[in-house]
């Protein structure tokens, strides 16, 4: 079964340091210049700029959920043992507390006088 790309020993072999790919020729187009696969070596080292990246983004997410935690009403040693769903859930619940509370007390007395509407 033929390969699209070269196999070790062509002449498009793309060793580390070979820059972003070299431009081999297809056996079986003759004349099509196309950019060879990644080599190993840069593979390796797009893997690991994508492993830094996302534990960056990570530590980044991290900090914001600690900022968040701080700021509930909530003693430091219970915020600092939260996990990042129970910060989530407990902002939330708080803001909607404080919504409620900014509103005033509802108007409880509004019915109609008579008996319920069902009966």
């Amino acid at each position: 079964m033929a390969t699209p790309y070269p196999r070790s020993g062509g002449r498009g072999d793309v060793k580390c340091g070979g820059g972003r790919g070299a431009s081999v020729p297809w056996d079986f187009l003759p004349g099509l210049m196309v950019k060879a696969p990644p080599g190993p070596c840069l593979q390796a080292q797009r893997k690991e700029k994508s492993r830094n990246a996302a534990r960056w983004r990570r530590g980044k997410e991290n900090l914001e959920f600690f900022e968040l935690a701080k700021l509930l009403p909530l003693p430091g040693a219970i915020s600092s043992q939260l996990d990042k769903a129970s910060i989530v859930r407990l902002s939330v619940t708080y803001l909607r507390l404080r919504r409620f509370a900014a509103l005033g007390a509802p108007p409880w007395g509004l019915r109609a006088v008579g008996p319920p509407s069902g009966l």
